[in-house]
């Protein structure tokens, strides 16, 4: 390992390589020892140290033998990563915080695993471009999202104001200011805003299954409230385009703080992860083929590691 102070890991690449070498076994035998270390009382869960061998593997040391093992400390130890602080949030990003905080740390802090989309993603990302350019340029859709002129026709009869994919961004106080602001501290795209005097309609497409989270239109209906302040009441809609059905609710601006609650726990959640650099697993049947983090002990197998 360099010892240069101006050396930066780079774990995706140290990984790719281990899978090239066939390595990943060596992997799971240190997770192990990792974990035994925990229970003995040697090092502690994110403390920072880890665990290093007397005789070096490299030189015929033996990999899991307890009596050649030492415990490294944080200082030293390059595999520990350092505090990054949190900087701004999404939807997506609470989302994703909340179902594995391991994942979202690979994938958006440490930098250790690359974001993977599956075609189902991709055909989302698609459809919302073919509904945006449709109207708010006019452009006809293609053959294979024809059957969604239906559902932009009936957006053109609205009466209203119409936004198309507008990005909304808000400081720590909740002031509005411009997408890429380096004091942007919560971030989100409106699909289709339509706003009529003091009522607005947002809708979001979705692409996918049927799911029950109205959290989301919560969060939906509080940036419009921050970005139009006369605005008072907001009607916000899950447009689910595969089964044509939609889901609504509907918010007043005089509930803006109990709004407000359940999501400012969840960023608080994740702003303490980010300050402690305590990033947990949370093993599921997603683990065996629907992480990108390949690196975690769970990776392809979930709760059953071995």
């Amino acid at each position: 390992m360099p010892s240069s102070p101006n050396y930066v890991r780079n774990y995706v690449q140290e990984h790719k390589t281990k899978l090239a070498r066939g390595e990943r076994k060596d992997d799971i035998a240190r997770n192990r020892n990792r974990r035994e270390a925990i229970k003995d009382g040697k090092v502690a869960r994110n403390d920072g140290n880890g665990l290093s061998h007397i005789v070096a593997v490299s030189k015929r040391g033996p990999l899991t033998d307890k009596k050649n093992l030492k415990v490294q400390t944080a200082s030293k130890n390059r595999s520990y990563k350092r505090k990054s602080g949190m900087t701004s949030w999404s939807y997506s990003k609470l989302n994703q915080f909340e179902t594995c905080p391991s994942q979202y740390a690979a994938e958006r802090v440490y930098k250790t695993a690359e974001r993977t989309t599956n075609p189902q993603a991709i055909w989302g990302t698609e459809v919302h471009e073919a509904l945006e350019y449709r109207l708010r340029d006019g452009k006809p859709l293609e053959e294979r999202f024809e059957h969604y002129e239906q559902v932009a026709q009936a957006v053109e009869k609205m009466t209203g104001t119409a936004f198309f994919a507008l990005e909304v961004a808000l400081t720590k106080d909740k002031t509005v200011t411009y997408w890429e602001d380096s004091e942007a501290w919560g971030r989100g795209i409106l699909d289709v805003l339509i706003v009529l005097n003091d009522e607005a309609i947002v809708i979001d497409w979705k692409t996918g299954k049927v799911k029950d989270d109205y959290l989301q239109l919560q969060l939906f209906a509080l940036f419009v409230f921050h970005t139009f302040p006369k605005v008072n009441k907001v009607t916000a809609i899950f447009k689910w385009l595969k089964f044509k059905q939609s889901d609504k609710a509907v918010y007043q601006r005089a509930d803006i703080d109990t709004l407000w609650k359940p999501i400012l726990e969840k960023v608080e959640r994740l702003e303490e992860a980010h300050e402690t650099d305590s990033f947990v697993t949370r093993p599921s049947g997603l683990c065996r083929a629907h992480c990108s983090n390949t690196l975690c002990e769970y990776h392809g197998v979930g709760r059953r590691r071995y």
